[in-house]
């Protein structure tokens, strides 16, 4: 990006994964940034991972014990919780898919909203 970045006016930001280079310069009004979870966003992956859960071929307990992990990670977002402690609530998940079977956890639809999720909250998968 040539010439960098520049706003006018308020502008307000969830989560920022992308870095500019040049420069960013702030016009005429004030700038928020803020590096915690978009919750809203965190929450509809955790349903889409859950829909995902339910069509999945895994045995009740795995899918269960998954379910339960997404638990842990819908509670994390509510509860306000930082970046770190929610992601490592999303690598319980990944833990416990992975422990469902390689050909489960890296199979299509499931891996690719597992790996939407881990995204949300900062994981490369």
């Amino acid at each position: 990006m040539n010439g960098g970045v520049h706003f006018h006016g308020n502008v307000t930001a969830g989560t920022m994964n992308n870095a500019a280079q040049g420069d960013i310069n702030n016009n005429y009004g004030r700038q928020h940034f803020s590096s915690g979870l978009d919750a809203r966003q965190v929450s509809q992956l955790v349903r889409a991972l859950r829909a995902e859960l339910d069509s999945a071929p895994l045995t009740d307990r795995a899918r269960n014990a998954a379910h339960d992990a997404l638990d842990e990670v819908d509670r994390g977002v509510v509860e306000g919780g930082e970046r770190r402690g929610v992601a490592d609530k999303v690598l319980a998940v990944k833990e416990v898919l992975g422990n469902a079977g390689g050909a489960v956890a890296a199979g299509g639809a499931l891996w690719t909203a597992m790996r939407a999720l881990a995204a949300a909250v900062g994981l490369s998968l």
